[in-house]
């Protein structure tokens, strides 16, 4: 429970477990209410389901404000999802026809360089005269033209067909295959999408991959979802667990292949509601919302990309360059025979790049950030919060480390109790704060992460995440000579520490070159940490620390862990 409230008495409590509370001990003003069937509304089937329904209670077509989705373990459902996927690919026929630069590539993402190959493979006209045949059917079907048919009447287009016809569309948007005298039935093909747009809201957003996201229905937090392009593959995944279709658990959902991007990237918007009343409809809106942004640029050809050989050989390939390299050496080492060794193993280095230039990347923007994995099945709680800290060359890089030092280290496996020479550390022994803490201070070329990553149980995120921020603020306002001279032997201790072999020797001089351009001795940064004093260092912390937006990331049991607008709040005093 949180440290504000945990010695007052709950008005009210909100929790997903049956046993938090004890029936037994509640008193005659008290009372529990407990939502009976729940996963109508707090699961993805449920949802499905109720979407399904809705025409019986309101004149709202789902399909004008969410993806069309299926419940693949209903025998009734995944016949539609079938017949859905095939005249969606039908429509994609259509589409490539009447934009053919859709059929090229090029929707989705960047469009490629392009270089010589073999023409692309014909695919016959037929598949054109297919995927009309199939639009105009389904036109005709809204209009109740096909009322007359019986239901028991063989189909008009076999397996056989449909299977032949998915095999070419996959050549068509897949394998980039041209259709054959596509020209002559583009104005057929864009007065039948016409049509086609004026009853099928979610057309333009459809694209022309046909992808579909499969999740399992009673899990959270994305675990399972996997995003497909073939009928079989989606079949096959859903029929591999029987458990699943049994529970009519697994949901397929049309993907958005033509969201709207800002920059090129995905966002969404996670706006908190409350609803008081159900009639009248009464919602209350929390007034600020998070938006949250793609860390890559949106392209429908690497949905679930993953990390190949290819992607390594092109990693090094481009930034494996003599530029970039550094051959150190330490110990009893030969001049002569370094050079004959780098000749021999590293003469095949290259060293132009393209544009014959060394690529220099943008300026980096730091921006406040949260990130939050729950999972209440971790027995711990991982927590890191920074600020924006200062690059290799620039002069507060010094006094930065040296408060890094201050707020130091912790582990519960250290000796000294609390006479522990952090502060931190003190406050976490004394009140069983955390497992373990670990303050960094990472730095890059023109930015840097200063900040610190503790371990702590479910119980102990605000309070240990108060007291952190508040050695923060000690920094920016109250640090003392003594604090100082502290941390400077620490960090004078550590340095030495760090270059106990050749090995670490080599490490030290290859990153100073590629950091500074030249070794900086022990004597100059031994200098440079003499030169900081109490002031210096509480104006370079104030500079980075004092009132700036941190960026947060947790992962485990954090229900505990505080509002953004909190951890906020702590980074600076009301001072008068």
């Amino acid at each position: 429970m949180s440290r504000l409230v945990r010695n007052e008495t709950p008005y009210f409590y909100w929790t997903t477990r049956r046993d938090a509370i004890d029936c037994r001990s509640l008193r005659k003003e008290q009372m529990i209410n407990h939502y009976g069937k729940a996963g109508s509304f707090t699961t993805k089937v449920g949802l499905c389901v109720n979407l399904r329904n809705l025409r019986w209670f309101d004149e709202a077509d789902p399909d004008t404000f969410f993806p069309r989705c299926y419940r693949l373990g209903a025998r009734d459902e995944k016949h539609t999802f079938i017949e859905d996927f095939r005249r969606t690919a039908c429509c994609s026929v259509l589409k490539c026809v009447v934009e053919p630069s859709a059929a090229s590539g090029v929707e989705g993402g960047p469009q490629k360089k392009a270089c010589k190959r073999r023409a692309p493979p014909l695919v016959g006209s037929q598949v054109i005269d297919m995927a009309l045949r199939v639009c105009e059917d389904f036109l005709a079907s809204l209009e109740h033209h096909d009322i007359d048919v019986s239901a028991e009447a063989a189909p008009v287009i076999s397996e056989q067909q449909w299977d032949e016809f998915i095999q070419s569309y996959y050549q068509v948007v897949h394998e980039g295959a041209e259709i054959e005298g596509r020209g002559q039935y583009r104005a057929h093909c864009l007065a039948v999408l016409q049509r086609l747009r004026a009853v099928s809201p979610q057309l333009d957003i459809d694209g022309i991959h046909n992808i579909w996201i499969i999740k399992p229905g009673a899990k959270s937090r994305g675990r399972g979802i996997v995003c497909l392009r073939r009928l079989d593959e989606i079949l096959r995944l859903v029929d591999g667990d029987p458990t699943l279709i049994k529970d009519s658990k697994w949901v397929v959902q049309k993907y958005l292949e033509r969201p709207l991007l800002l920059h090129g990237t995905k966002f969404d918007l996670r706006q908190w509601f409350l609803v008081t009343d159900w009639n009248p409809l009464t919602v209350w809106f929390y007034r600020e919302c998070y938006l949250r942004f793609s860390t890559q640029p949106y392209c429908t050809d690497n949905l679930d990309r993953t990390l190949t050989r290819q992607d390594l050989l092109e990693y090094i390939s481009c930034h494996y360059k003599a530029p970039r390299m550094v051959l150190a050496a330490a110990g009893g080492v030969s001049h002569s025979e370094l050079v004959a060794a780098a000749r021999q193993h590293l003469s095949g280095v290259g060293f132009e790049y393209d544009g014959d230039a060394v690529p220099v990347a943008a300026p980096c923007r730091f921006t406040g950030s949260d990130v939050r994995v729950r999972d209440d099945a971790m027995p711990l709680a991982h927590v890191a919060i920074a600020v924006e800290g200062a690059g290799w060359e620039s002069p507060d890089i010094v006094p930065l480390m040296i408060a890094r030092t201050l707020i130091g280290n912790y582990d519960v496996t250290y000796g000294g109790d609390k006479n522990l020479s952090s502060r931190l550390s003190q406050l976490a022994v004394q009140h069983g704060l955390c497992h373990s803490f670990q303050s960094f201070n990472t730095c890059y070329s023109d930015t840097a992460l200063f900040g610190i990553h503790f371990v702590t149980d479910k119980h102990h995120i605000e309070d240990m995440l108060h007291f952190a921020q508040a050695q923060w603020m000690m920094l920016c306002t109250t640090v003392t000579e003594s604090d100082v001279a502290r941390a400077k032997n620490l960090l004078k201790t550590s340095l030495l520490a760090q270059l106990d072999g050749t090995t670490p020797v080599c490490d030290d001089i290859g990153r100073q070159i590629l950091s500074y351009g030249r070794h900086i001795p022990l004597a100059e940064w031994d200098a440079r940490i003499d030169a900081v004093t109490p002031k210096l260092l509480r104006d370079v912390c104030s500079k980075y620390i004092y009132d700036k937006c941190p960026a947060l990331a947790a992962v485990g049991p954090i229900e505990q862990l505080p509002d953004y607008n909190r951890i906020r709040s702590a980074m600076y005093w009301l001072r008068f």
